[in-house]
């Protein structure tokens, strides 16, 4: 009989009081699941243990340290028409004190936001730049290209919540424009 009323206990313990560790370099965020103040709290859970109610709260937990995401290679036009190959790589990481409303905006985990808002933010700040540019002047202004692409991600996701940290775009040009410039050095080493 001890033995019964003890797993009683403690079954009734697991409902009542959980406990949840939040790693470093994460944020825990704490719902409310009933009552007057249903859904996200502003509150951002520092790291470490946090002691809660499972059947009343739950806690997600997000990340907030440094994220890099390599995206498929996907194509690009010029203000001329010609077509470009852009194979971006993207760091970033979120703000911690904009964690809560992030969630409660999108409620999607880091990898589906890397794999939705995030991707569409990065292809149309290649697209919208990339439409500025001739075909010649894309490729002999590569760099001016691609800190023009930063500055349109640094404004975007920085009114999110997230911070830009670095971009490779491994921009390329179509394949009849490289054989016209490498026709055109050969033509002038000769």
């Amino acid at each position: 009989i001890v033995i019964v009323l003890l797993i009683i206990v403690s079954l009734a313990f697991k409902f009542i009081v959980a406990f949840e560790r939040i790693d470093a370099g994460n944020a825990g965020i704490r719902v409310n699941l009933v009552g007057s103040n249903k859904g996200v709290d502003d509150i951002t859970e520092a790291t470490g243990w946090v002691v809660y109610m499972p059947a009343l709260t739950a806690i997600y937990e997000f990340p907030t340290f440094t994220q890099t995401k390599d995206y498929e290679s996907f194509n690009v036009n010029a203000k001329d028409g010609a077509e470009f190959t852009v194979d971006p790589t993207f760091s970033y990481y979120v703000e911690t004190v904009s964690v809560p409303s992030i969630f409660r905006r999108y409620r999607r985990t880091l990898p589906e936001l890397e794999n939705g808002f995030l991707k569409n933010v990065i292809y149309d700040s290649f697209r919208i730049s990339a439409n500025g540019f001739t075909s010649d002047s894309l490729v002999s202004n590569r760099q001016l290209f691609e800190e023009l692409v930063q500055k349109k991600l640094t404004a975007t996701l920085k009114a999110e919540g997230f911070v830009f940290q670095q971009l490779t775009s491994n921009l390329e040009p179509p394949t009849s424009l490289k054989e016209a410039i490498n026709a055109k050095n050969k033509t002038t080493q000769e």
